[in-house]
């Protein structure tokens, strides 16, 4: 489960990349964030 998140996590990561670093950046702290208050 874990590792489908991560894989996720990357493919959008490297999606958002593409069009707009800073808010790719943004988006992947904030999902990190939430990661650690889940887990």
């Amino acid at each position: 489960m874990i590792a489908i998140i991560i894989i996720l996590l990357r493919i959008i990561g490297d999606i958002i990349e593409e069009f707009q670093p800073a808010l790719g950046a943004l988006i992947l702290v904030l999902l990190v964030v939430l990661f650690k208050i889940s887990f």
